[in-house]
């Protein structure tokens, strides 16, 4: 069975253009899209307002909200063990995001390092 080529309609799209016919990205602008925190939506520092986020401060609150995390799981299972924890299921999925955020953060690393090292042997 041989393949055909797909006729298109201008009308058809025409209609799925936006109201205003350019429909070029220009008219509606993205916006980039912001880190999600364990606590719910983010609000910007005074450093993000700047626009003086350096590559050490989004490392550093990266490594905060792992920390977070990891604390938030230890509570969780305090909880769980001294029998006050209303549902386990919350305990268990605070450790398991605390478990991926520290796997995260050690496959970085080692990404990182590896990196590292390879730029070093690189002989200029």
């Amino acid at each position: 069975m041989p393949i055909r080529p797909v006729q298109t309609d201008a009308r058809l799209l025409e209609s799925a253009m936006p109201a205003g016919g350019s429909g070029s990205l220009e008219s509606r602008p993205i916006r980039p899209l912001e880190p999600l925190s364990p606590g719910g939506p983010t609000t910007r520092t005074d450093s993000a307002e700047t626009g003086s986020n350096t590559f050490g401060d989004l490392l550093h609150g990266a490594l905060r909200q792992v920390n977070e995390l990891q604390v938030e799981a230890d509570h969780q299972a305090e909880l769980l063990a001294t029998g006050e924890a209303q549902n386990p299921h919350d305990a268990v999925i605070a450790m398991e995001k605390a478990d991926l955020a520290l796997q995260l953060t050690i496959r970085i690393t080692e990404k990182a390092l590896s990196a590292y090292q390879q730029v070093s042997q690189i002989q200029i």
